[in-house]
């Protein structure tokens, strides 16, 4: 469950030892670029699913902090 910073941030603490079907270790930097690229990759089907957020950064390892421009509910 992720912890509401603000009104507008969330921070999430990544589950430790999990790992990608290669092996490969799975953690915040993968996390950031995947919902970073989500707003700047024009190839992404449907843009206005993602609107509502403003970016994500790393923390640490574990935990990444995700912005929102406004106020989202759900």
């Amino acid at each position: 469950m992720p912890t509401q910073v603000d009104d507008t941030t969330l921070e999430f603490t990544l589950r430790e030892g999990v790992t990608f079907q290669n092996g490969d270790t799975f953690s915040a930097d993968d996390v950031v670029y995947t919902v970073n690229g989500l707003l700047t990759d024009k190839k992404v089907a449907s843009p206005g699913f993602y609107a509502f957020i403003d970016g994500a950064e790393k923390i640490d390892a574990t935990h990444v902090r995700v912005r929102f421009k406004r106020v989202y509910p759900p």
